[in-house]
This record gives structure tokens, C-alpha cells and sequence, in this order.
């Protein structure tokens, strides 16, 4: 029940995400216009990224919007300073064709940039069906997962490497609350108990919310570990998910 009342909530504030978007986008000149607004489509992650240009030793921001079925890559329109939220389309691509990798050809590199949070951003077949490229820089550990696992989702697992996963995560409990900024955190509530699946060298973590299922980035400090008295049932739970992963 939990879950099928999260899903409603969830589909109303993904369709009204992407009536909001559809009035600050605008399509560059030579780019076929497209309609953004699709029941079937929602936007998965969105923020400002840093390309770097090495040959110019420079760089510049542009912003990407990942849907489950499209990539956007746009920039601010210099025409509407005033509003934070308008921006001009240059380039989309489909999902399929879209490739986040580590990349060898990072020499040269200005030294204010770690090559360890470079990647390079793929588009197989943009909108002029061509091949394009662009070296992009994360300012942290955690913005280079949360983006690589937005732009590349992981493959299906086998039931029992999700039994095993799950038997091996760690527990925390929230201290004090959080409110999700972007599409791919979790918010927190007093006393939630999270299951930790991944964690940053810069204090994120990425979790599974007991009660729900609900899964996020969040930050660590937010929370406590929780101690092993607060475990026993640990046998329990897991014939419980058993349970529900082998059905």
C-alpha cells in the first residue's frame, strides 16, 4: 500500500516536473523542435556540469538533463539573467546512445583539475546523428558516482547476488532530517533506518530507506550507525526478503 500511494505521488510530481521544464527550455536555431511533455517519459537527474576544453585550457558549464528515454545537454540563456531556469537546448540524444567512461587522454590537463574526476561524456548519434565528445570534470567523488550511475544504470543482478548484497549492508539510523534536492537523493525523517549500499570518500551515501524501499543519495553526517543490539533480528529479516526476491 505504502508503496503503491508513493507511486502515485511519485507520477503526479514527475508530470508536473516536466510541464515546468517544457516552459524554460528552448530549442537552439537548427534543432528540430520535440515535445518534451510525454506520460511514458520523467526526468531522472539534472544539474550543471563542467566541460573542459584542454587544447584552450579553459572551461565552461553546461547543463544536463538525463529523462529515461533522452539526454539534453543546454546552456543558460544569456537573455534571461534574471531567471536562474531558462536555458537553450544544443544537443539531445537517446538513452542508448549515450556513454559515460573513463578516459586515458587526460594529459595536459589544467593543474586545478584531478584527472580522477574526468570522464569522458559520449553521444553516439546526437541529433544530427552524428559522434560527439565532450571531457567532462566532477568536482567530487560522489557527484562522479551519482552522475555515472544516472547516465550508465546498472545491469539486472541475480536474486541471489541481491540476497547476498542485502545481508551485507550496513544499517544507519537518520538523526536529524533531510529534504532531497535532486531527483537521484533521498530525504530523511527523524528515526528512518537506511540500509547503505554505496558511500563516497566525501561523506555521501547511497541507501535504501527500510520502510519504503526507496532508494537515494543522502549525507552520511546526517545519520548514526546503528549498533548490533539493533540487529538481532538480522535472520529474520532475511527469510522476509527471501521472500520477496524469490517469488
Amino acid at each position: 500500500v505504502v508503496h503503491d500511494c508513493n507511486e502515485g505521488v511519485r507520477s503526479v510530481e514527475r508530470m508536473e516536473e516536466l510541464m515546468q521544464l517544457s516552459k524554460h527550455l528552448k530549442f537552439d536555431r537548427g534543432i528540430k523542435t520535440m515535445p518534451l511533455y510525454s506520460s511514458s517519459r520523467w526526468l531522472v537527474k539534472k544539474g550543471k556540469l563542467t566541460e573542459l576544453k584542454p587544447e584552450y585550457f579553459n572551461s565552461r558549464s553546461i547543463y544536463v538533463f538525463i529523462f529515461n528515454d533522452m539526454l539534453f545537454l543546454a546552456r543558460k540563456r544569456r537573455l534571461f539573467p534574471q531567471h536562474a531556469e531558462r536555458y537553450l537546448l544544443l544537443d539531445h540524444c537517446t538513452r542508448e546512445n549515450v556513454r559515460l567512461m573513463n578516459t586515458e587522454a587526460l594529459l595536459h590537463l589544467p593543474d586545478k583539475f584531478s584527472a580522477g574526476f574526468c570522464m569522458l561524456l559520449t553521444l553516439l548519434s546526437n541529433h544530427k546523428q552524428k559522434k560527439i565528445s565532450k571531457l567532462i570534470y566532477f568536482t567530487c567523488e560522489s557527484d562522479r558516482h551519482r552522475w555515472t550511475e544516472a547516465l550508465n544504470p546498472p545491469q539486472p543482478e541475480r536474486t541471489s547476488q541481491i540476497i547476498k548484497k542485502i545481508e551485507d549492508w550496513p544499517q544507519v539510523v537518520v538523526k536529524w532530517s533531510y529534504t532531497a534536492k535532486q531527483n537521484d537523493e533521498l530525504s530523511l525523517e527523524v528515526s528512518d533506518i537506511i540500509n547503505v549500499i554505496n558511500k563516497s570518500s566525501d561523506g555521501w551515501y547511497q541507501g535504501e530507506r527500510v520502510r519504503d524501499g526507496e532508494k537515494g543519495w543522502f549525507p552520511g553526517n546526517y545519520t548514526v550507525a546503528l549498533v548490533p543490539e539493533f540487529m538481532r533480528n538480522r535472520a529474520n529479516d532475511r527469510h522476509a526478503i527471501m521472500s520477496v526476491y524469490c517469488v
